[in-house]
């Protein structure tokens, strides 16, 4: 399960976004934000490699703004 945060309070689509360890593939980070604002699309980057999680982490704050805790998923 993801821990879901909200990603802004002022964000006008209404993300929740969310980083995590995809736990059926150790090793490989997820970033994944859910749309509330509207027809609940998802959106999924992965990342793996050298340095998944810092890229992983990286991307959430570029794209959406916050940081987040990774959890496992």
């Amino acid at each position: 399960m993801l821990a879901i945060a909200k990603a802004n309070d002022n964000e006008p689509r209404g993300l929740e976004v969310a980083v995590a360890e995809r736990t059926n593939a150790p090793g490989t980070w997820g970033v994944e934000a859910i749309d509330t604002g509207s027809e609940g699309e998802i959106y999924v980057a992965l990342f793996s490699g050298p340095d998944a999680e810092a890229r992983a982490k990286a991307y959430a704050t570029f794209a959406y703004g916050l940081p987040s805790s990774p959890t496992n998923t």
